[in-house]
């Protein structure tokens, strides 16, 4: 496995990402994310939303495609992103990609 190094601190549009102390601020809110949460945070972000195959994220992520690790994953970061403005939707037979919430209700009209 290739490992990936991470910046200490990162500025992304309106998130502040902080790897140190595993915390993304968006706003008035700070997410406190584990290590593997915030790998794929990070990947999901700077694709722009643009979809992220699942093998890619199971590899940033160092978790095994063969079960539903990289599910549970997304599915904890999902329920953490509420309230800020960005969710984690699936790209069917791609894997997932990081939008606006905004989006999504546009999408649906």
């Amino acid at each position: 496995m290739d490992i990936i190094a991470f910046p200490a601190q990162h500025n992304f549009q309106e998130f502040q990402l902080d790897f140190l102390r595993r915390r993304v601020t968006v706003g008035p809110l700070t997410l406190a994310l584990t290590s593997r949460e915030l790998a794929l945070f990070y990947t999901l972000l700077e694709a722009a939303g643009k979809a992220v195959d699942r093998l890619c994220l199971c590899d940033v992520g160092d978790l095994s495609c063969d079960d539903r690790s990289l599910h549970n994953h997304i599915h904890r970061l999902r329920k953490k992103l509420r309230g800020c403005g960005y969710t984690i939707e699936p790209v069917r037979g791609t894997g997932y990609r990081l939008v606006r919430e905004a989006a999504l209700m546009h999408q649906s009209d």
